[in-house]
Protein backbone atom coordinates (compact mmCIF):
# COMPACT_ATOMS: atom_id res chain seq x y z
CA UNK A 1 0.00 0.00 0.00
CA UNK A 2 1.19 3.96 -0.37
CA UNK A 3 0.85 4.22 3.35
CA UNK A 4 3.36 1.03 3.82
CA UNK A 5 5.77 2.54 1.03
CA UNK A 6 5.52 5.82 2.48
CA UNK A 7 6.93 4.46 6.38
CA UNK A 8 9.37 2.15 4.77
CA UNK A 9 11.30 5.01 2.55
CA UNK A 10 10.60 6.97 5.75
CA UNK A 11 12.29 4.46 8.04
CA UNK A 12 15.16 4.19 4.91
CA UNK A 13 16.16 7.88 4.99
CA UNK A 14 16.32 7.77 9.11
CA UNK A 15 18.67 4.66 8.83
CA UNK A 16 20.64 6.13 6.10
CA UNK A 17 20.78 9.73 8.06
CA UNK A 18 21.95 7.34 11.32
CA UNK A 19 24.53 5.97 9.35
CA UNK A 20 25.80 8.89 8.30
CA UNK A 21 26.28 10.39 11.61
CA UNK A 22 27.95 7.65 13.13
CA UNK A 23 30.64 8.20 10.19
CA UNK A 24 31.13 11.78 11.37
CA UNK A 25 31.18 10.47 15.23
CA UNK A 26 34.12 8.16 14.54
CA UNK A 27 36.05 10.55 12.80
CA UNK A 28 36.14 12.91 15.32
CA UNK A 29 38.24 9.98 17.32
CA UNK A 30 40.22 8.64 14.57
CA UNK A 31 40.91 11.38 12.32
CA UNK A 32 44.92 12.36 12.07
CA UNK A 33 44.47 15.48 12.55
CA UNK A 34 44.72 16.51 15.91
CA UNK A 35 44.46 20.84 15.28
CA UNK A 36 41.87 22.69 17.56
CA UNK A 37 40.09 23.54 14.84
CA UNK A 38 37.10 21.27 12.91
CA UNK A 39 34.95 20.65 9.96
CA UNK A 40 31.85 18.72 8.56
CA UNK A 41 34.48 15.95 9.08
CA UNK A 42 36.31 16.30 12.17
CA UNK A 43 34.39 16.06 15.95
CA UNK A 44 36.30 17.45 19.12
CA UNK A 45 39.65 16.05 18.38
CA UNK A 46 40.99 19.80 20.11
CA UNK A 47 40.19 18.46 23.31
CA UNK A 48 41.40 14.86 22.55
CA UNK A 49 44.45 16.28 22.03
CA UNK A 50 44.28 18.24 25.38
CA UNK A 51 42.91 15.00 27.53
CA UNK A 52 45.82 12.75 26.01
CA UNK A 53 48.58 15.34 26.91
CA UNK A 54 46.86 15.72 30.77
CA UNK A 55 47.81 12.00 30.66
CA UNK A 56 50.77 12.06 29.65
CA UNK A 57 51.90 14.69 32.19
CA UNK A 58 50.23 12.98 34.89
CA UNK A 59 52.11 9.66 33.94
CA UNK A 60 55.15 11.33 34.04
CA UNK A 61 55.22 12.60 37.02
CA UNK A 62 54.43 9.47 38.67
CA UNK A 63 57.56 7.88 36.96
CA UNK A 64 60.67 7.67 39.14
CA UNK A 65 62.71 7.17 35.92
CA UNK A 66 62.90 10.70 35.51
CA UNK A 67 65.77 12.99 36.87
CA UNK A 68 63.39 15.02 38.30
CA UNK A 69 61.21 12.77 39.99
CA UNK A 70 64.49 11.11 41.67
CA UNK A 71 63.12 12.40 45.03
CA UNK A 72 60.48 9.64 45.11
CA UNK A 73 63.65 6.96 44.22
CA UNK A 74 65.17 8.93 47.29
CA UNK A 75 62.35 8.24 50.12
CA UNK A 76 62.33 4.53 48.79
CA UNK A 77 66.12 3.79 49.60
CA UNK A 78 66.97 1.38 52.49
CA UNK A 79 70.08 2.87 54.19
CA UNK A 80 72.63 0.42 55.21
CA UNK A 81 72.55 -0.52 58.98
CA UNK A 82 76.21 0.54 60.55
CA UNK A 83 76.96 -2.92 60.60
CA UNK A 84 77.36 -3.43 56.62
CA UNK A 85 78.93 0.57 56.56
CA UNK A 86 81.60 -1.09 58.91
CA UNK A 87 81.97 -3.68 56.49
CA UNK A 88 82.25 -2.06 53.40
CA UNK A 89 85.37 0.20 55.21
CA UNK A 90 86.88 -2.52 56.52
CA UNK A 91 87.31 -4.53 53.59
CA UNK A 92 86.88 -1.54 50.44
CA UNK A 93 89.15 0.18 48.68
CA UNK A 94 90.84 -1.60 45.80
CA UNK A 95 93.58 -0.83 46.26
CA UNK A 96 96.82 -2.67 46.78
CA UNK A 97 98.10 -4.00 49.74
CA UNK A 98 94.26 -3.91 51.04
CA UNK A 99 94.04 -2.60 54.84
CA UNK A 100 97.83 -2.62 55.31
CA UNK A 101 98.51 1.04 53.75
CA UNK A 102 95.13 1.91 55.31
CA UNK A 103 96.51 1.05 58.78
CA UNK A 104 99.88 2.89 58.62
CA UNK A 105 98.79 5.71 57.21
CA UNK A 106 95.88 6.11 60.02
CA UNK A 107 98.90 5.46 62.65
CA UNK A 108 100.52 9.08 61.76
CA UNK A 109 98.11 11.07 64.00
CA UNK A 110 96.87 12.97 60.99
CA UNK A 111 94.10 15.09 61.19
CA UNK A 112 90.65 13.58 60.24
CA UNK A 113 90.62 16.10 56.98
CA UNK A 114 94.04 15.07 55.95
CA UNK A 115 92.94 11.18 56.00
CA UNK A 116 89.60 11.89 54.80
CA UNK A 117 91.54 13.48 51.68
CA UNK A 118 93.63 10.39 51.89
CA UNK A 119 90.81 7.83 51.44
CA UNK A 120 89.31 9.91 48.47
CA UNK A 121 92.35 9.34 46.96
CA UNK A 122 93.00 5.48 47.43
CA UNK A 123 89.93 4.23 47.42
CA UNK A 124 88.98 3.63 43.51
CA UNK A 125 85.93 2.26 41.82
CA UNK A 126 83.52 0.07 43.82
CA UNK A 127 82.77 -3.10 45.25
CA UNK A 128 80.09 -5.83 46.40
CA UNK A 129 79.49 -7.91 49.39
CA UNK A 130 77.85 -10.63 50.45
CA UNK A 131 76.73 -10.03 54.28
CA UNK A 132 73.97 -11.90 55.51
CA UNK A 133 73.08 -13.40 52.22
CA UNK A 134 72.13 -10.16 51.10
CA UNK A 135 73.70 -7.91 48.35
CA UNK A 136 75.46 -4.69 49.60
CA UNK A 137 77.61 -2.26 46.63
CA UNK A 138 79.92 0.42 47.65
CA UNK A 139 81.16 3.35 44.63
CA UNK A 140 83.66 5.53 45.88
CA UNK A 141 83.42 8.87 44.51
CA UNK A 142 84.68 12.61 44.71
CA UNK A 143 81.53 13.00 47.38
CA UNK A 144 82.47 10.03 49.46
CA UNK A 145 81.37 6.31 49.48
CA UNK A 146 78.62 5.29 47.54
CA UNK A 147 76.27 2.56 49.86
CA UNK A 148 73.36 0.46 48.36
CA UNK A 149 71.47 -2.42 48.77
CA UNK A 150 71.49 -4.33 45.55
CA UNK A 151 73.90 -4.59 42.85
CA UNK A 152 74.56 -1.06 42.25
CA UNK A 153 75.54 2.10 44.11
CA UNK A 154 76.90 4.74 41.37
CA UNK A 155 73.00 6.60 41.54
CA UNK A 156 73.26 9.88 42.60
CA UNK A 157 70.40 9.20 44.91
CA UNK A 158 72.12 6.55 47.42
CA UNK A 159 73.59 6.61 50.77
CA UNK A 160 76.58 8.75 51.03
CA UNK A 161 79.22 8.60 53.33
CA UNK A 162 81.54 11.30 52.76
CA UNK A 163 85.33 10.75 53.28
CA UNK A 164 85.46 12.92 56.60
CA UNK A 165 82.86 10.52 58.13
CA UNK A 166 84.81 7.29 56.60
CA UNK A 167 87.86 8.49 58.34
CA UNK A 168 86.43 9.43 61.52
CA UNK A 169 84.83 5.69 61.38
CA UNK A 170 87.74 3.82 60.26
CA UNK A 171 89.83 5.49 63.51
CA UNK A 172 87.01 4.13 65.88
CA UNK A 173 87.22 0.76 63.91
CA UNK A 174 91.05 0.56 64.68
CA UNK A 175 91.17 1.40 68.23
CA UNK A 176 88.46 -0.88 69.21
CA UNK A 177 90.55 -3.57 67.38
CA UNK A 178 87.71 -4.34 64.69
CA UNK A 179 89.19 -2.98 61.78
CA UNK A 180 92.44 -5.21 61.85
CA UNK A 181 93.69 -8.11 63.54
CA UNK A 182 97.37 -7.29 65.92
CA UNK A 183 99.12 -9.26 62.91
CA UNK A 184 98.41 -6.33 60.54
CA UNK A 185 98.70 -3.91 62.71
CA UNK A 186 102.74 -4.90 62.54
CA UNK A 187 102.51 -5.85 58.89
CA UNK A 188 101.08 -2.32 58.22
CA UNK A 189 104.65 -0.70 59.20
CA UNK A 190 106.72 -3.32 57.59
CA UNK A 191 104.39 -3.07 54.13
CA UNK A 192 105.12 1.03 54.17
CA UNK A 193 108.93 0.24 54.54
CA UNK A 194 109.06 -1.69 52.07
CA UNK A 195 107.04 0.60 49.39
CA UNK A 196 109.29 3.23 50.46
CA UNK A 197 112.46 1.41 49.91
CA UNK A 198 111.18 0.51 46.36
CA UNK A 199 110.19 4.41 45.35
CA UNK A 200 113.62 5.29 46.83
CA UNK A 201 115.36 2.80 44.80
CA UNK A 202 113.54 3.47 41.43
CA UNK A 203 113.79 7.23 42.03
CA UNK A 204 117.61 7.33 42.54
CA UNK A 205 118.47 4.86 39.69
CA UNK A 206 116.57 7.73 37.52
CA UNK A 207 118.60 10.48 39.11
CA UNK A 208 120.19 12.09 35.73
CA UNK A 209 124.48 12.72 35.56
CA UNK A 210 122.85 16.66 36.90
CA UNK A 211 121.14 14.79 39.87
CA UNK A 212 124.37 12.32 40.95
CA UNK A 213 125.82 15.61 40.45
CA UNK A 214 124.22 16.82 43.46
CA UNK A 215 124.56 13.36 45.47
CA UNK A 216 121.13 12.66 46.08
CA UNK A 217 120.27 9.31 48.30
CA UNK A 218 124.28 8.73 48.33
CA UNK A 219 124.10 7.46 52.01
CA UNK A 220 121.82 4.27 51.38
CA UNK A 221 124.09 1.45 50.77
CA UNK A 222 124.43 -0.03 47.44
CA UNK A 223 125.43 -3.52 45.86
CA UNK A 224 122.95 -7.08 45.05
CA UNK A 225 120.57 -5.61 43.27
CA UNK A 226 116.88 -4.23 43.31
CA UNK A 227 116.09 -7.15 46.18
CA UNK A 228 119.61 -7.06 48.20
CA UNK A 229 119.24 -3.18 47.92
CA UNK A 230 115.93 -2.73 49.10
CA UNK A 231 115.71 -5.25 51.52
CA UNK A 232 118.66 -3.80 53.32
CA UNK A 233 116.78 -0.04 53.35
CA UNK A 234 113.72 -1.02 53.99
CA UNK A 235 115.55 -2.84 57.35
CA UNK A 236 117.30 0.20 58.27
CA UNK A 237 114.15 2.81 58.18
CA UNK A 238 113.34 0.76 61.31
CA UNK A 239 116.01 3.36 63.19
CA UNK A 240 114.31 6.39 64.14
CA UNK A 241 117.30 8.18 63.17
CA UNK A 242 117.74 6.44 59.92
CA UNK A 243 114.62 7.61 59.03
CA UNK A 244 115.00 11.02 60.03
CA UNK A 245 118.16 11.30 57.72
CA UNK A 246 116.20 9.26 55.10
CA UNK A 247 113.03 12.50 55.29
CA UNK A 248 115.80 15.38 55.23
CA UNK A 249 117.64 13.80 52.37
CA UNK A 250 114.24 13.57 50.34
CA UNK A 251 112.97 17.04 51.16
CA UNK A 252 116.12 18.32 50.05
CA UNK A 253 115.90 16.21 47.06
CA UNK A 254 112.41 17.55 46.19
CA UNK A 255 113.42 21.20 46.57
CA UNK A 256 115.59 20.53 43.85
CA UNK A 257 113.60 18.88 41.40
CA UNK A 258 111.27 21.69 41.95
CA UNK A 259 113.47 24.17 40.92
CA UNK A 260 115.43 21.89 38.21
CA UNK A 261 113.27 18.80 36.68
CA UNK A 262 116.43 17.60 35.05
CA UNK A 263 117.77 16.03 37.79
CA UNK A 264 115.77 12.93 36.69
CA UNK A 265 115.82 11.17 33.83
CA UNK A 266 112.04 10.12 33.37
CA UNK A 267 109.27 11.87 35.24
CA UNK A 268 106.55 9.74 35.89
CA UNK A 269 106.98 9.20 39.72
CA UNK A 270 104.97 10.67 42.02
CA UNK A 271 107.29 13.15 43.65
CA UNK A 272 104.86 14.28 46.25
CA UNK A 273 104.81 11.18 47.99
CA UNK A 274 107.01 8.27 48.07
CA UNK A 275 104.87 5.39 47.37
Amino acid sequence: SETGDRIYENRETETDGSLEDRGREQSAVWGDDFSSQRNDHQGSSGNLKENTEAEIREAEKASFSLPENSYGQIRLTIPLTENDIDTVLINGGNHDGGRLPVIAEFSKEKTVEELGEYLKDTFKGGNGFYIDEREVSSWYSDKGIHLAYGTSAREDDTQVLNWNDAAKRINELLKSGEFATNVELLEALDYERDRISESLWYLSHDLSEEGKEQGYFKFYERGGGFPEETKRLSEALKNPEYLKETIREYDRFLEGYKENRNVLRFHYHKVDSLY
